[in-house]
């Protein structure tokens, strides 16, 4: 019986339900195991065949994992059956102690993916840690395709020209060689009548026998040389043929090897909201980066990748995300952009009062000013303006009305940061407050690195919790609500377009 042990878990694809806790020792190695059961709205959800499963998750010390292969390299980090996907847990999940988000991510051979809500592995201490374990980032995802693909993608091009100029050059070589050894037979040829010659004076002049010997014997010498540098030639030749064959070998290996990452690197919001990378992309947006939002490919253009722009981190937290929503249609390619940290501090309102909603507070009328004019300064003619449905009335401390608005630079909603709402309001059988909202789902940038959340400060939120109180994300990094006269954090959200 194998030293091993399963946590069965039920997890939705559709609702993430209360959070899942499991429970290892750190340093446990090779002996954990989890067992998602997968549903779908309640319904069990069969996982496709052919299909991929990568297991993703992130320690407490700030590292992380993302694999599919066990270390060795080559065991399957997966197995499926059904509805059911069993993942095997890495030794580096369990090197440091504290809570450990886990999640499993499903993609398909048409570059399709989805991933299941995090479930939470809480590590306890080892009386005596493996102190020889250091904890480290682990990536080991189609032979580390994904987790080196942006830089191996760089060189690829590069590589295939590379290799293709060294076939062409064997190529030569062996022309060359070829030619050596023409000449070199023709060498032979000519030593080979010599001694001839020679042999005919030694027999018709008797009294120059001995030097017309010596003459012919030199001669002889000559023709063996000549034709030992003709087969020399005739090897560098082989020689030269073969470093031409595996030169082209080469080019063919390398055209090869792109096409998977090509695969991976597809085109598209889809597939671009798929990968965290957070890249540092300059102190401004390229010709080139324009032009790939521009035309929705957005090469090169990843979640997580950033701008340094006047001091602030400019993040990529979604592509296309506003894509066919609104009362007038948003057609536009774009980029969502979040800044890392908060641009200043502000109120909601001067009173703890949430009377006209969002659209009614101080934050909308006025004190988004700054933010607005800082983005648009960064950013100079490229932030999209595009429709949102926003609260502005509040009944019995709950959303009672909205309508539509342009918007360019707003605060974010509790969709957008946690994926549903925490604390806002909602039916409870008699009354339904007016909670429209365009943003249905949580940001890729805050799915793909919940750490992202958090950046130690409280930030507001736009959404109407009671009477007195709007949403708010609080420092320690959990949700909250606060007074609407608190001066807490401006992180608004807004999209940029080429």
């Amino acid at each position: 019986m194998p030293l091993e042990t399963t946590a069965a878990l039920r997890v939705d694809m559709l609702d993430p339900g209360a959070p899942q806790i499991i429970h290892a020792v750190q340093d446990d190695s090779n002996s954990r195991k989890i067992a998602f059961s997968i549903y779908a709205g309640g319904a069990q959800w069969a996982v496709p065949d052919g299909t991929l499963v990568t297991v993703r998750y992130k320690k407490p010390d700030g590292t992380a994992g993302f694999y599919d292969t066990l270390p060795d390299g080559s065991t399957p980090a997966a197995t499926i059956n059904g509805n059911v996907v069993t993942v095997a847990l890495v030794p580096q999940a369990f090197t440091v102690r504290g809570n450990v988000p886990v999640q499993i991510k499903l993609y398909d051979t048409a570059g399709t993916s989805i991933a299941t809500f995090a479930v939470v592995m809480n590590v306890s201490a080892n009386v005596v840690s493996d102190a020889e374990v250091v904890s480290s980032d682990y990536y080991s995802v189609l032979t580390k395709q994904i987790a080196d693909v942006l830089a191996a993608a760089e060189g690829i091009e590069g590589n295939v020209t590379a290799a293709q100029e060294s076939a062409r050059q064997a190529a030569y070589s062996a022309s060359a060689a070829a030619g050596s050894a023409t000449a070199a037979d023709s060498s032979a040829s000519t030593a080979s009548t010599a001694a001839g010659q020679a042999q005919t004076a030694a027999t018709n002049a008797g009294t120059s026998e001995t030097n017309a010997s010596t003459s012919a014997s030199d001669a002889e010498g000559a023709k063996t040389a000549a034709e030992t540098a003709a087969n020399n030639a005739s090897d560098d030749a082989a020689a030269a043929e073969n470093a031409k064959m595996a030169a082209q070998t080469a080019a063919t290996n390398a055209e090869n090897a792109a096409a998977p990452v090509l695969a991976i690197l597809s085109s598209g919001a889809g597939a671009h909201n798929s990968i965290y990378r957070g890249k540092n992309l300059g102190t401004s947006v390229t010709a080139a980066q324009w032009a790939a939002i521009a035309d929705g490919s957005f090469t090169d253009l990843y979640i997580g990748d950033y701008w340094t722009i006047g001091n602030v981190n400019y993040r990529i937290a979604a592509f296309d995300y506003y894509l066919n929503s609104g009362d007038t249609d948003c057609t536009t390619h774009h980029a969502v952009i979040v800044p890392d940290t908060v641009l200043y501090n502000a109120m909601m309102n001067g009173t703890n009062t949430t009377t006209g909603g969002y659209v009614g507070s101080a934050m909308y009328t006025a004190n988004l000013e700054q933010a607005k004019t800082t983005i648009n300064s960064a950013f100079s003619g490229h932030v999209l303006n595009h429709r949102l449905y926003l609260t502005n009335a509040v009944a019995n401390g709950r959303a009672s009305s909205g309508a539509w608005y342009d918007s360019e630079v707003d605060l974010m909603c509790e969709q957008m940061v946690y994926g549903s709402g925490i604390f806002s309001p909602v039916s409870d059988g008699g009354n339904v407050p007016a909670n429209y909202r365009v943003e249905k789902s949580q940001l890729p940038l805050f799915q793909h690195e919940p750490s992202r959340i958090c950046n130690r400060n409280d930030w507001w939120l736009r959404d109407v919790i009671t009477a007195s109180a709007f949403a708010r994300v609080d420092g320690y990094g959990y949700a909250v609500y606060y007074d609407a006269s608190a001066a807490s954090g401006v992180r608004p959200a807004f999209s940029i377009i080429g």
